[in-house]
């Protein structure tokens, strides 16, 4: 018998075997189950079989009417008998008896399993990015003479609108999205926007969610390709010291320009070039 429900802070004693089984690729649940259980804006689930936890969930509020489902994990022993599935739709149903208006999840576009749920449960395909990394003193890159500082909020989000295959109502900052709205990047002093012409680059330094330290330097770069090359360019100049990987994620229209500059495809264990998809739902 497999119960859903709410995590609750005694069930965090069972999260160490938990981890245990899960694929080393996955979260340390022993560092991360504390953090998003203790996080207002999440509603952390899972599904339980007596002392055992065969899978785990969350909610997160984006903004007043969006939330998301995110970190849907079965564990091995447990796949193919729904239970995912189960666990999308108890995170589909929080998020209608918390009256949001819209639930959204993104996963990489070779999931077949997670894509197939969403169109189970009324979910359309909205967007698809193309995520690549290289290691920070490999890019090749153009000579930057004067370095663009950043644009206003205000400005990003107007060009975004005039870009013909930019964000209109979502923008990705890694694997992930968020709502183009100004509330979400006044409260982010990590994202950054550049722009040269009609080539927007949004810039984001992704913490770790238990140190907050910063994990991975990420350019999420939408327009035009005669300006892709130098937004991107310029994006490396400043960040390559951080760390020792940078990431560019692209619209499939700009993909050729970071292959260009050799950054690497992120690939799945078989080798497939990863996407990065993104679906919603209008409650």
């Amino acid at each position: 018998m497999i119960e859903y429900r709410e995590f609750q802070e005694a069930d965090l004693s069972k999260v160490k075997e938990f981890t245990e089984v899960m694929p080393t690729y996955f979260e340390d649940w022993n560092s991360y189950a504390p953090v998003v259980l203790a996080d207002s804006s999440c509603v952390f689930y899972g599904a339980f079989q007596g002392e055992k936890i065969i899978g785990l969930g969350n909610l997160r509020k984006k903004t007043k009417n969006v939330a998301w489902i995110e970190l849907i994990r079965v564990r091995p022993d447990n796949q193919l008998k729904g239970i995912g599935t189960k666990l999308f739709r108890f995170g589909d149903n929080i998020a209608k008896n918390l009256n949001f208006k819209i639930v959204g999840f993104a996963t990489e576009g070779g999931n077949i399993g997670s894509c197939n749920i969403g169109k189970k449960l009324g979910f359309k395909l909205l967007t698809e990015m193309i995520p690549f990394w290289v290691e920070s003193n490999k890019p090749k890159i153009l000579k930057i003479k004067n370095p663009s500082e950043p644009i206003s909020i205000d400005e990003a989000l107007s060009l975004a609108q005039k870009i013909p295959d930019g964000p209109k109502d979502y923008i990705a900052i890694g694997w992930n999205f968020v709502p183009l709205e100004k509330s979400i990047f006044e409260k982010e002093p990590d994202m950054k926007f550049y722009a040269k012409n009609k080539t927007l680059l949004l810039e984001y330094l992704e913490r770790d969610e238990v140190t907050g330290e910063v994990s991975w330097i990420k350019a999420i770069v939408y327009g035009a390709e005669e300006d892709a090359e130098y937004v991107i360019s310029e994006f490396v100049e400043r960040t390559k010291d951080y760390g020792e990987f940078l990431s560019c994620i692209t619209t499939a229209q700009l993909q050729h320009i970071p292959e260009k500059m050799e950054f690497i495809h992120s690939t799945s264990e078989g080798g497939r070039h990863n996407t990065i998809v993104m679906w919603e739902k209008k409650l």
